[in-house]
């Protein structure tokens, strides 16, 4: 299975785009804003999966689909599901951080694990994408709080890393996994 890059562009700049919307909103806002975008997409999804002859442009967002996509709620709509919900439970200032890790570090895992073809770990997650996504969500974090102790940055990483390695649905957990570690541990 080769590696779908519109999929992981669209990833990225999706991602990139929220970041600069938490940027310069409010939390209050950012919710709002989030709120109706997941009322949008449970649309699109309830129509994509119940009709989807309703729906335009399917040589577009076609491609984007994962096999497992096709008869189910798509990553994208788990990925929202899970950045609204860490809104109520990250600390402000982590928010931004889950979701640069979420919008650089996993498609760079699914990435890595493709091209080098390591060894496989669990289901079909590799060494090499686990250790992508590890080194990039430290380094991520090491960037976005200097004033961390390194043993948090560390445990936090590897919470995540832990946290995409074994769910299905990373892009609902790992947003919220890191909301709830960050409340606790990470800022206190």
């Amino acid at each position: 299975m080769g590696i779908n890059l519109s999929r992981k562009f669209f990833h990225l700049f999706f991602s990139l785009f929220l970041y600069l919307l938490y940027l310069n909103l409010s939390l209050k806002n950012f919710q709002i804003f989030l709120g109706i975008f997941l009322i949008i997409c449970l649309a699109w999804e309830f129509l994509r999966l119940k009709k989807p002859t309703l729906l335009p442009f399917k040589n577009l967002w076609g491609r984007l689909l994962k096999n497992k996509e096709k008869n189910k709620p798509t990553d994208a709509f788990f990925y929202l599901l899970g950045i609204t919900g860490a809104t109520f439970f990250s600390p402000y200032q982590t928010l931004g951080l889950l979701i640069l890790i979420l919008g650089i570090s996993d498609p760079l895992a699914e990435i890595s694990g493709k091209i080098l073809k390591g060894r496989k770990i669990f289901n079909e997650k590799t060494l090499s994408g686990t250790l992508t996504f590890f080194i990039s969500s430290l380094l991520l974090t090491f960037w976005y709080f200097k004033e961390i102790s390194l043993t948090k940055m560390v445990l936090f990483s590897f919470i995540l890393t832990l946290t995409e390695l074994f769910t299905e649905r990373d892009n609902l957990w790992i947003p919220l996994v890191g909301a709830f570690f960050a409340r606790f541990f990470l800022t206190s």
